[in-house]
């Protein structure tokens, strides 16, 4: 598989140097250049599959290059070895829980095939590779866990200080090892300029090798495009005929990006439909067709306190030509007292009690009007501070979690690259 930069598509690299890199040096994103390309015919074959033998399917065409089949295989099972249940609710609503994984969020999707892969290339080029990667939350959590002990990989995480939930944190700064952590006296959007930065410095990659973790990362994001398949596969294997409308929590928009790619390789969708907090860059673009990147807003929901969403771009890359990306996307976006409610509301009715993103999710897609999945992106215990106290004295963590007591380690730093840098090297 070859991939293009979204700012220059005539200049292309092979997996590798995309996963590698992270980044291209002209400050795109990597697109592959091509798709994989799937008739409903066969889609609907895989309904049969447990969740890492489609993972092994989809993602091989875009990773064998790296691995081989058996390999893919491998580090597919291996990771995805917890439960993905699609719950339903009334009305034909459902929510696909994708916080089962050693962190409980969505993230585990794609670090831990992420921290695979790097890991195979580490072995195979024989160095030491950096993984430099920013936070809003639970993205830190995913690549502590899914890269401590790594053989051959350093990793610096990068997160707002004060601004994520102590739980987040703890994930994040508690690990130790070869994981390290960076409080940035700012927002998660200062933390990703930092990071852009260091991946356009070429000063700096000729000194080490680095690349990021974030879904700016192939090898991070597209693993997220396996779980719209499934959960579609799930959507209509109960019955229902319509095609589901998806409704995604969405911050840095990584994970809608990744359920637009499933579309384009010829999963039939209905609808996306982009939910967010009071941080509505991309909603405002879809009413107006202007799109105001602007500071980020703390809320409770703050896994999507981002305002310049990185991943704006490859959604546009995967709008049709001719095609405005507004027919494909509605997006939503809600204040914190109205996500509060929804979480009270959806428990009085459902009793089922969704965290600030879900329940952000719930809302577009009522707002939206039609039946549909919601993406689940995180556990509510995971923001027990923020939830409202009757649903806070019912939260319990699942019994499957390690949960780390380890004291916080991390270094703060203000918002300046020469800092940055200055540490990098001296690691």
């Amino acid at each position: 598989m070859k991939y293009f930069s979204t700012n220059n598509p005539g200049i292309t690299v092979d997996t590798a140097q995309a996963v590698m890199t992270g980044l291209p040096y002209d400050g795109g994103l990597y697109m592959p250049v091509s798709l994989p390309a799937l008739t409903l015919g066969e889609i609907r074959e895989m309904s049969d599959l447990s969740y890492d033998q489609l993972a092994a399917l989809l993602l091989y065409p875009y990773f064998g290059d790296i691995g081989t089949v058996s390999q893919m295989e491998e580090i597919c099972h291996d990771i995805y070895n917890f439960e993905i249940p699609l719950r339903m609710f009334s009305d034909n609503r459902g929510i696909v829980e994708l916080f089962h994984g050693p962190t409980l969020a969505f993230k585990d999707f794609g670090a831990g095939f992420l921290a695979r892969l790097l890991g195979l290339t580490a072995a195979k080029k024989q160095t030491e590779i950096t993984i430099l990667v920013a936070t809003s939350g639970d993205t830190g959590g995913a690549v502590a866990n899914g890269f401590y002990g790594v053989n051959g990989i350093r990793v610096v995480i990068l997160y707002p200080d004060s601004k994520v939930s102590p739980f987040q944190e703890q994930q994040i700064a508690g690990r130790g090892g070869n994981i390290k952590a960076v409080r940035i006296k700012g927002t998660f959007d200062h933390c990703q300029m930092l990071v852009k930065k260091a991946f356009n410095d070429q000063s700096l990659n000729r000194m080490m090798e680095i690349t990021s973790a974030n879904s700016i990362n192939i090898g991070r994001w597209i693993p997220q495009m396996v779980y719209y398949f499934y959960g579609w596969l799930k959507w209509m294997d109960s019955g229902l005929t319509d095609y589901p409308v998806f409704s995604v929590p969405s911050g840095n928009y990584g994970n809608i990006a990744a359920g637009m790619l499933a579309s384009a390789m010829g999963l039939p969708v209905k609808q996306f439909v982009a939910a967010s907090n009071i941080n509505n860059t991309v909603p405002e673009f879809l009413r107006t067709g202007i799109y105001t990147p602007r500071e980020s807003v703390h809320t409770v929901a703050n896994a999507m306190d981002v305002g310049d969403p990185s991943n704006f771009v490859r959604m546009t890359a995967l709008t049709k030509s001719g095609i405005p990306l507004n027919s494909t996307v509605t997006g939503f976006e809600f204040s914190d007292s109205e996500i509060i409610e929804k979480i009270v509301d959806f428990h009085d009715k459902e009793g089922y009690i969704a965290d600030p993103h879900t329940a952000t999710g719930i809302l577009a897609l009522e707002k939206y009007g039609s039946p549909g999945i919601v993406m689940g992106t995180a556990h509510p215990y995971k923001f027990t501070g923020v939830m409202p106290p009757k649903i806070r004295d019912r939260l319990t963590l699942p019994v499957t979690y390690r949960e780390s007591t380890s004291p916080l380690s991390s270094t703060a730093m203000e918002p300046d690259y020469s800092l940055l840098k200055e540490y990098l090297i001296t690691l």
